[in-house]
């Protein structure tokens, strides 16, 4: 059946009061199958495909038009839909047996999957367009989606978007401009160096953002040629307004690492400093997370080609994704620019400023420089300046400016700014710690604190990393045990890590999976953030009969936990306990709050806990409409 039939059919389900679901999917592989092993190859899995759909018995399945299918299921609700999606996502995980030109074959495949509600919105679209708008956005975010009609709308706009964005570039660039913001001199408040920005502005549409046009660049393939004319443009300024000649000077262009993968991507760039007489120690080229980016031989060999001719490199947010601690060691780079989200709050957040410390202390040992993005208020600067960034960017100095107006303030690369706390205000790091009234950190507990980051961010093996704190935070409190639970699912977690004083027992027996929420943890974690018992009067009751039932009475006699949270969401939870009645002193609750902060900062930057996370979210993913690439602007 066809999608007129279809058509049909939904007309006369919408006369009743029933709702109804429908699934679209496409076989994504399906022209590589009939490349491999021959059109009947690919009619062969067709069928097999249409027949286990078939054997479903949840629907109607209709064949739109090639590899495009739609199943509807009339009287659904939207949970039921999600379950049949997930069948059909765990189905196409597996291969498919065929038989084709008398060969038996195994073949594996992909499908991309999009559901909607028939709702009014729909009913005027015209449904093979509907769909594959529906494929389009589950193509883009790489997993299933509820498409709504919002999601539709956001689609349209998309497209219309990009029609008018690739309009313009193919046009010599139409409405593109390049606009550079200082980077100043963290120790002497002068301007040092510029970042070059792109912008556009559409004569049909206006000024358009740049995190919603460049990821459309990068859809469309285009993005090496506004990244060519943006370097074109940033060196010809530079050389026009001599900046080249400045001693320490520096100009930032911001490349994709889709840029990077591409064939002759070095040689491109030699070729427009050469067209500019540019001096290549004087570029830096900032590699963005617009999209994922792997340091293969390829692309280590492009940069190093370029870093050999005196081109140095930056990496965009450091302390997340690819540029993160677990890479830094091996990082073919020069500058590391932080987060945005490491500024936000900083002045206040005493906590942030010691980290702030531990990744400008991280970045020197490894012989790179540290560039603070996003400062905004002297308080700020007071923060990342104190923490020990080289190098300072943000509204507090300068928003970005055109060019013309770049040329009229070119004294700024000579004066301070007066928005500059000069250092010798600021003193050292940790004669501020330990002074600082609001953190109460004693010399000890820095000490403890900075060893423990460093083997955090310093070990690759991420599992003795975290014991080997575990035993020094325990040893350091003489408790008799230390742990950390990691969420399985909803309030069961699991005790993934223990460390047990000499003579103690372990407990992980008795412990090896929890529901918080039983175990009277969860709504305490999450209404105070904190559980402290000093003696075994203040424990959960299904926490001593746990202990009860275990032989274990009299065990645990005090703890603390403090839960690992991202947000609204408890992602695991930290404790230490003793077999004896004792106050938790305020240097132990400190400790433990940064030991939670430290391990979700490294399983958000170490490669294996990231992979976990990954998997464990796969596993009890609800299909929904991801947010949008956050992207460099």
């Amino acid at each position: 059946m066809g999608p007129k039939a279809l058509e049909s059919a939904l007309q006369e389900l919408r006369l009743g009061q029933d709702g109804r679901f429908l699934i679209c999917y496409d076989i994504t592989s399906l022209r590589n199958i009939n490349c491999l092993y021959g059109r009947k190859a690919g009619d062969a899995l067709l069928n097999a495909v249409c027949h286990w759909v078939a054997s479903l018995s949840t629907g109607h399945l209709y064949r739109i038009e090639g590899d495009l299918f739609c199943i509807l299921l009339p009287g659904f609700t939207l949970r039921d839909t999600e379950k049949v999606v997930r069948r059909i996502e765990t189905r196409f995980s597996q291969p498919w047996a065929l038989l084709a030109n008398g060969r038996h074959l195994e073949v594996f495949t992909t499908a991309t999957i999009a559901y909607m509600e028939d709702r009014e919105a729909f009913w005027s679209a015209h449904l093979p367009d509907l769909f594959a708008r529906a494929l389009d956005a589950a193509k883009r975010e790489r997993l299933p989606i509820l498409f709504t009609p919002e999601a539709d709308l956001q689609t349209r706009e998309d497209i219309h978007l990009q029609f008018h964005l690739r309009k313009s570039i193919l046009q010599g660039m139409d409405g593109f401009d390049v606009v550079y913001q200082p980077i100043v001199n963290a120790k002497t408040g002068v301007w040092q160096g510029l970042e070059a920005l792109c912008r556009w502005t559409s004569s049909e549409l206006g000024a358009v953002p740049p995190d919603v046009f460049i990821p459309g660049v990068e859809r469309m393939g285009l993005v090496h040629r506004v990244g060519e004319w943006v370097l074109d443009r940033a060196l010809a300024t530079c050389k026009a307004l001599e900046l080249e000649a400045l001693k320490d000077f520096f100009v930032t262009v911001n490349i994709s690492p889709m840029e990077v993968a591409r064939p002759g991507f070095a040689f491109r760039v030699l070729s427009v400093c050469e067209k500019h007489d540019y001096p290549c120690e004087k570029l830096v080229l900032e590699i963005t997370e617009s999209t994922e980016f792997n340091f293969t031989p390829q692309n280590r060999s492009a940069v190093e080609a370029l870093r050999k001719r005196g081109i140095l490199f930056a990496l965009d947010d450091f302390g997340t994704g690819y540029s993160g601690f677990g890479n830094l060691k091996r990082l073919p780079v020069d500058f590391l620019k932080t987060e945005r989200d490491f500024i936000r709050g900083i002045e206040e957040d005493n906590y942030l400023q010691f980290f702030y410390y531990i990744m400008s202390e991280t970045a020197h040992a490894s012989g790179k420089r540290l560039i603070a993005e996003g400062v905004e208020t002297p308080q700020q600067l007071s923060g990342v300046v104190r923490s020990g960034a080289d190098l300072v960017q943000g509204y507090l100095f300068s928003k970005p400016l055109p060019a013309q107006v770049l040329a009229g303030r070119l004294d700024r690369f000579s004066v301070p700014s007066k928005n500059h706390m000069p250092v010798s205000e600021i003193g050292n790091m940790q004669m501020w710690l330990r002074s600082n009234d609001a953190y109460k950190i004693t010399p000890s507990l820095f000490g403890l604190l900075s060893q423990c980051m460093n083997i955090l961010l310093g070990e690759e093996d991420f599992d003795a990393a975290i014991n080997l704190v575990l035993g020094m935070m325990g040893s350091h409190f003489k408790v008799n045990r230390a742990y950390i639970f990691l969420q399985d699912a909803g309030t069961i977690f699991s005790n993934r890590y223990e460390w047990c004083a000499e003579g103690r027992t372990s407990q992980m027996h008795l412990f090896q999976h929890m529901d918080a929420a039983t175990d009277g943890f969860y709504k305490v974690l999450v209404e105070n953030n904190i559980l402290i018992a000093t003696d075994e009067s203040q424990l959960p009751p299904n926490l001593l009969q746990r202990l009860a039932g275990g032989a274990q009475h009299g065990a645990i006699q005090a703890m603390v936990v403090m839960p690992m949270r991202r947000g609204e969401e408890v992602l695991g939870f930290v404790g230490f306990d003793d077999d004896h009645a004792r106050a938790w002193q305020p240097e132990e609750i400190i400790m433990l709050h940064n030991l939670c902060l430290f391990t979700l900062i490294v399983m958000n930057t170490c490669k294996e806990p990231k992979k976990k996370a990954a998997d464990a979210k796969a596993a009890k993913r609800p299909a929904s409409v991801a947010k949008k690439t956050d992207v460099k602007q």
